[in-house]
């Protein structure tokens, strides 16, 4: 195996908070990646993903002021799910709110034409278990651009689980990549909506094909 030594300044990611991240980019082989440093319980991660040049920037930008003049929910709702989708381009974004039980319901939606809508369907609270409710909270958006696509081993120096509640690329769940099978969605997105450090839902997310979305305009969806 091949090692590569990367220069990390470690005190400055240690003097984050848990779950903040540090942000750059680093050349391997002429080949530019972002890295993404954080901590966590003591362990610092890396995290490096191929650096993917947005030259239309003015294609990835919305005016968020926008949302100060919404004169309702609803309306509200309509720009943000419509901001996202241009953003991204996934065929599928939706608004889903957690109920009083835990269930949940989408209140809004922007599907593509030809799609089945599911606006208005209710969701058993097993659809999303109170353990990824509780990562949502902690790590506010999460990607897999591609199902199938196989799974990349954790390098670790100890021998020892690692915790990855803070990476934005796991894998996801056995389950939820049914869920997202029987669903015909080959390419999954979302960031929460946390309100007084309660999950109150989610900007949900999903192609019919893969679909890798760049770091930069993840950042840019998220905020």
């Amino acid at each position: 195996t091949d090692y590569l030594a990367i220069d990390i300044d470690f005190d400055k990611i240690l003097s984050l908070d848990e779950g903040e991240f540090d942000r750059d980019s680093i050349q391997i082989n002429s080949q530019t990646y972002h890295l993404t440093t954080y901590h966590n319980s003591q362990i610092i991660y890396l995290e490096l993903e191929n650096l993917i040049v947005v030259e239309n920037r003015s294609s990835y930008h919305y005016d968020s002021e926008q949302l100060l003049y919404t004169k309702s929910i609803e309306d509200n709702w309509t720009l943000l799910i419509n901001s996202i989708k241009g953003l991204i381009g996934y065929d599928r974004v939706m608004i889903y709110q957690f109920l009083e039980d835990n269930s949940g319901v989408v209140v809004a939606e922007n599907v593509d034409a030809g799609m089945d809508s599911y606006l208005g369907l209710r969701f058993p609270e097993f659809e999303i278990p109170k353990q990824a409710r509780l990562l949502y909270i902690k790590k506010k958006s999460r990607m897999v651009a591609d199902i199938d696509e196989e799974r990349i081993g954790v390098i670790s120096r100890d021998n020892k689980p690692v915790d990855l509640t803070y990476t934005s690329i796991r894998a996801f769940s056995s389950a939820h990549l049914e869920y997202l099978r029987n669903a015909k969605a080959f390419g999954s997105f979302s960031v929460s909506i946390v309100i007084n450090d309660r999950l109150w839902g989610l900007v949900a997310c999903q192609n019919s094909t893969p679909k890798y979305i760049p770091n930069q305009v993840r950042l840019q969806a998220e905020l």
